[in-house]
C-alpha cells in the first residue's frame, strides 16, 4: 500500500513538472509575439504628446486667425459705412443749401418777371435755339455783349457772392458755378459763362422738372473746369407753379477730403481698433469707375475689374469683406471691405461705393508673430520632452534590467541571489513577490530532502529482505 502511494506521488509529481515546462515553453514561444517593451511605450506616449501640442498649436493659431479676420472685418465694414455716411452728409447738405435758396424770394420774382417776358415772345423756342447757336459759336474764352449782360445782371451777382462765401470759408471753390433758368429752359442769371445757353435738352433740366431734384453722377464739367456733382432743383412758387430749374456745380473737392482724412495712418477714431500703415481708401461710382483713391499714382474714373464688382454686388453685412489677389505674381494680396451709399434724410445717394484694403501682411502679423512664438514654444517643450523620455527610459530600463537578472539566476537554481533595492516602487512590489516565490521553492526543497531522507531506510530495508 505504502509502496503504491509513493509511485503515485512520483508519478504526479513528474507529470506536473511536465505540464509545467510544457506551459513554460508555450508561454515563452508566446510570448514575445504579444508583449510590448516599455521603451517602446514611452517613446508612442512621446510621439502622442508632440502631437497633442502641434494639434493645439495649430488649432490656437487657426482660432486666433479666424477672431482677428472677423474683428478686422467688422471694424473696417464699420469704418467704410463711416466714411460713406460723410460723403452722402456733405452732398446732403449742399443739396439742402440750394432747395432752401430755391424758395428766395428775389429769386422767385426774377424767374417770375423771365417768364412773363418769354411768354411775349412769338416762336418763343425758335429765338432760344436763335441765342443758343449765337451762344455756342462764341470763342473759348471770349464773351458776348449778351453774356456779359447775363453775369452780370443782379440776380447772377447775388448768386457769385454765394460761392465767394464759401470760397473764402472752406479755402476751396466749394460751387463751381450757379446758374437758374426759366421755365422755358433759357439761362436767365449765372456766376459764369456756361456752355450752352438753351438747358431744356439736358437730362440733369428735364429730370429736375419731373422729380423736383437730382443729383448727377460725377463728371467734368467744362464750363468751371472741375470734376463735379451737379445739383438741379425745380423752383416753384408759393402755390406751386413752375418757374425754372436752379443748378449748382459741387465740386467734390469735400469728397476727397473726407476719403483724404479716413486714409490718414494716423487717424485714430473712436471706432478705429487698429491703426493702419496700408490702409486705403477708394470711392468708386455705381458702375464701378474710380472717384477718387488715397493709392498712389491712382487713374481716374477706372473701372474696377468685374471680379471686385462682383464681391460688392451684395448688401453689407459684418462679414462683407473678402480676400482679393491684386498681384499674383509679386503675391500681393488685400484684406477688402466695403460700404455702399445709402442717400440720407429721403434723398437718394448716388450708389457710391467706399472700398477699404489693407495689406494682409499687416493684418495677420499679430497672428504670425503668435505663430513664431508657439512654434518655438512647442519646438523646446519637445526638446524638453526628448531630453525626460531619454533620461526616464534609460532610468526604467536599467532598473528593471536589474529585476530581469535576478530572475535569470533564480531560474538557473540559485535561490540565495540578493535582489538589489529598486528606486521604483512598482519594482521593489515586485521583486518582493518573487522573493515569496523563492521562498516557497527553498520551503519545497527542505521538504523534498526531508521526503528523501524518510526514503532511504525503507530503501536499505526492501534491498536487505530481497537479499534473503
Amino acid at each position: 500500500m505504502f509502496k503504491r502511494k509513493l509511485y503515485t506521488d512520483k508519478k504526479q509529481y513528474i507529470f506536473l513538472q511536465k505540464s509545467y515546462s510544457v506551459s513554460a515553453s508555450k508561454m515563452e514561444s508566446k510570448q514575445p509575439n504579444k508583449s510590448i517593451k516599455l521603451s517602446y511605450i514611452l517613446g508612442a506616449c512621446f510621439i502622442a504628446l508632440a502631437l497633442i501640442l502641434l494639434v493645439n498649436n495649430f488649432l490656437l493659431i487657426s482660432i486666433s486667425e479666424n477672431a482677428m479676420v472677423d474683428v478686422f472685418g467688422s471694424t473696417n465694414v464699420q469704418l467704410a459705412r463711416e466714411a460713406i455716411n460723410r460723403v452722402d452728409g456733405s452732398i446732403y447738405s449742399r443739396v439742402e443749401e440750394m432747395l432752401i435758396y430755391s424758395q428766395d424770394s428775389f429769386l422767385q420774382t426774377e424767374l417770375a418777371e423771365s417768364n412773363k417776358e418769354f411768354e411775349q415772345i412769338e416762336n418763343v423756342q425758335a429765338i432760344i435755339d436763335e441765342r443758343d447757336l449765337l451762344w455756342t459759336s462764341v470763342p473759348l474764352g471770349s464773351t458776348s455783349e449778351f453774356m456779359r449782360e447775363l453775369i452780370g445782371n443782379e440776380l447772377s451777382d447775388e448768386l457769385r457772392k454765394k460761392t465767394e462765401f464759401y470760397e473764402q470759408k472752406y479755402d476751396y471753390p466749394v460751387y463751381g458755378e450757379i446758374f437758374v433758368t426759366n421755365k422755358f429752359g433759357a439761362n436767365i442769371a449765372q456766376t459764369g459763362k456756361t456752355t450752352d445757353y438753351k438747358q431744356n435738352d439736358e437730362e440733369w433740366w428735364l429730370k429736375a422738372v419731373e422729380d423736383g431734384l437730382f443729383v448727377e453722377d460725377i463728371e467734368y464739367d467744362e464750363s468751371s473746369e472741375i470734376y463735379s456733382v451737379a445739383i438741379a432743383v425745380r423752383v416753384n412758387d408759393w402755390e406751386g407753379n413752375f418757374l425754372g430749374v436752379l443748378k449748382a456745380v459741387l465740386n467734390i473737392e469735400e469728397t476727397v477730403g473726407i476719403i483724404d482724412y479716413f486714409g490718414a495712418s494716423e487717424l485714430n477714431l473712436p471706432r478705429e481698433q487698429f491703426p493702419s500703415k496700408t490702409r486705403e481708401f477708394t470711392l468708386i461710382t455705381k458702375d464701378g469707375r474710380t472717384i477718387y483713391s488715397t493709392k498712389e499714382n491712382f487713374i481716374l474714373f477706372k473701372k474696377l475689374s468685374p471680379k471686385v464688382l462682383e464681391k460688392i454686388k451684395g448688401p453689407v453685412t459684418e462679414s462683407s469683406y473678402w480676400i482679393n489677389v491684386e498681384d499674383e505674381t509679386k503675391g500681393v494680396t488685400k484684406f477688402v471691405t466695403y460700404a455702399h451709399s445709402n442717400g440720407r434724410n429721403g434723398l437718394k445717394g448716388l450708389s457710391w461705393t467706399v472700398l477699404v484694403e489693407h495689406d494682409t501682411d499687416e493684418i495677420f502679423r499679430p497672428v504670425t508673430r503668435l505663430n513664431n512664438y508657439m512654434l518655438m514654444l512647442s519646438t523646446g517643450l519637445i526638446f524638453i520632452f526628448l531630453i525626460a523620455y531619454l533620461i526616464f527610459s534609460h532610468f526604467v530600463t536599467s532598473q528593471s534590467a536589474q529585476l530581469i537578472e535576478s530572475a535569470d539566476q533564480i531560474s538557473k537554481g540559485n535561490l540565495d541571489y540578493k535582489f538589489e533595492k529598486s528606486a521604483i516602487r512598482e519594482i521593489n512590489e515586485l521583486s518582493a513577490s518573487i522573493k515569496r516565490v523563492v521562498a516557497g521553492l527553498k520551503l519545497r526543497k527542505i521538504k523534498t530532502r526531508e521526503k528523501e531522507g524518510a526514503k532511504k531506510p525503507v530503501e536499505q530495508a526492501r534491498k536487505a529482505k530481497r537479499r534473503k
